[in-house]
């Protein structure tokens, strides 16, 4: 499905996220990067789990 979606999309439509969004939690403690947030409540964290 997201392989059909990005092939209907131009280049100029894509947006980049900040890197706050969609944060894997478990690996605050280990990120070294400049542009790593001070707290865990600064990030935007999206998770969906199903079973079907």
């Amino acid at each position: 499905m997201s392989g059909l979606t990005f092939s209907e999309l131009k280049h100029e439509e894509f947006a980049e996220l900040v890197s706050s969004y969609n944060f894997l939690v478990h690996l605050f403690f280990g990120d070294i990067t400049e542009d790593r947030c001070d707290v865990l409540d600064e990030y935007t964290t999206i998770r969906h789990n199903g079973f079907y």
